[in-house]
């Protein structure tokens, strides 16, 4: 039983890890001067795979 909950506390510090990281992101961009966006969106994204334990993620951009 304990090893259950130590699995569901995992997955829920998991969750409000990745959460906060999601919800800290708009704010960085917001006031980022148009030369260090970016570097902040390759930064971002290494944190994002940091965190999900990603080895490559791809940002594409379409229809531009």
């Amino acid at each position: 039983m304990a090893a259950r909950r130590s699995s569901t506390a995992d997955r829920f510090e998991g969750r409000l890890e990745f959460e906060s990281l999601i919800s800290e992101l708009p704010s960085r961009f917001m006031g980022a001067p148009p030369d260090q966006v970016d570097q902040g969106i390759v930064d971002a994204l290494r944190r994002v795979c940091a965190l999900l334990d990603l080895d490559l993620a791809v940002l594409a951009v379409v229809g531009v």
